[in-house]
């Protein structure tokens, strides 16, 4: 694919939004986090046919929070993003 069609392609496709999705237990922690994908409106028709959740890979930093209001940085996570919610 020739630079001008993969552009073109990214410009009449739609873009996607990601959004957390974070369920609290009890005590306040995290109990499940996930990642919506929401594919945008298309500008171009026939593009709008093709629409579907595209492939992402993401770094996530997770920090704990102590008593003293810091927070720390505990652990990285790489993910893949497939479907529209991993």
């Amino acid at each position: 694919m020739t630079a001008d069609r993969f552009t073109a392609w990214l410009r009449s496709a739609g873009t996607a939004v990601l959004r957390p999705v974070i369920e609290s237990a009890a005590d306040g922690s995290i109990r499940l986090l996930g990642i919506e994908q929401e594919i945008s409106r298309c500008r171009v028709p026939a593009a709008a046919r093709h629409r579907r959740p595209r492939r992402y890979r993401m770094g996530i930093r997770v920090y704990t929070a102590d008593g003293d209001g810091a927070t720390p940085h505990a652990e990285d996570l790489v993910i893949e993003l497939s479907g529209a919610r991993t």
